[in-house]
């Protein structure tokens, strides 16, 4: 008969539960609202062990299993745009997670509920995240995302804004005075860092060109500056773009960097595009 020890079977689920979902968010771009994911985590984790009652084992057929996902997903994820491909992936990594666990009980004691060291289940934890992270980058490319998302820091007097953005081979954006590559960030998810007044005008005015003019000047200096940009039917366009104090694209720090305004993802899967 085997044994089933109810914390490790939660604490273990918990864990690999809240790593699924913490991936599914990074690679999906969402939001990570630590407080959902965790609460996502430990609602996963109290299936788990209602599934293993005697008197509540139906609640393990597959169809339950699927319904369960549903709510986890959406108290992690909110429902909006971009929940179905968040659902997806965290489908997709559960499937090649049970596999793995499947597999670990199996070798260590031929049976897939034991009671694992803290230690042990840690490291595993660690190992199945990491092996998942690496397998799911190339499977969230489906939906038209064919580069890599990366996490994006903007500093701008004090304030700082955190985002993916997508890393684009094809993105050749520069600054014809530096030659530097411009960044081109979403302009709802940059506003945090700017005084109201230029968040005021950058809400009202959609003319890059009249922009640039109506912003007051910051430190006797212009905040903003124009910079020009070719594409499909657009022969010569403007975009406005001010210099932070810092960009640190995926783990880099850029003190000397642009960043330019525009619209993209309209699922938010990335809010920024980046120089592959």
């Amino acid at each position: 008969m085997n044994v089933i020890y109810i914390d490790s079977l939660f604490a273990l689920n918990f864990i690999l539960n809240y790593l699924l979902l913490l991936l599914s968010a990074r690679l999906t771009g969402a939001p990570l609202a630590r407080w959902r994911l965790l609460t996502g985590a430990a609602l996963g984790a109290g299936y788990a062990v209602l599934t293993v009652l005697p008197a509540l084992s139906w609640t393990g057929s597959v169809l339950v299993k699927i319904a369960v996902t549903l709510p986890i997903a959406a108290v992690s994820r909110g429902i909006g745009r971009g929940f179905l491909r968040f659902l997806t992936l965290f489908w997709l990594s559960s499937f090649l997670l049970a596999g793995i666990v499947l597999g670990l009980g199996l070798m260590i004691s031929g049976s897939p509920y034991i009671h694992i060291p803290v230690e042990v289940l840690l490291l595993t934890a660690s190992i199945v995240y990491f092996v998942l992270s690496v397998a799911l980058k190339g499977i969230t490319r489906f939906g038209g995302l064919k580069s890599k998302l990366v996490p994006v820091e903007i500093s701008f007097r004090g304030r700082q804004v955190t985002f993916n953005a997508l890393a684009d081979t094809g993105h050749t954006l520069t600054d014809p005075m530096t030659g530097q590559s411009v960044l081109v960030a979403d302009k709802d998810s940059v506003l945090p860092l700017l005084p109201r007044d230029v968040r005021a005008l950058l809400n009202t005015v959609t003319n890059p060109v009249e922009l640039v003019e109506q912003v007051p000047l910051v430190d006797n200096a212009m905040l903003f500056r124009l910079i020009p940009y070719q594409a499909i039917g657009i022969q010569t366009g403007w975009l406005a773009a001010f210099r932070p104090d810092s960009v640190t694209v995926g783990g880099i720090k850029h003190n000397k960097a642009l960043v330019a305004f525009s619209t993209l993802s309209s699922d938010k899967a990335y809010r920024a595009l980046v120089s592959a």
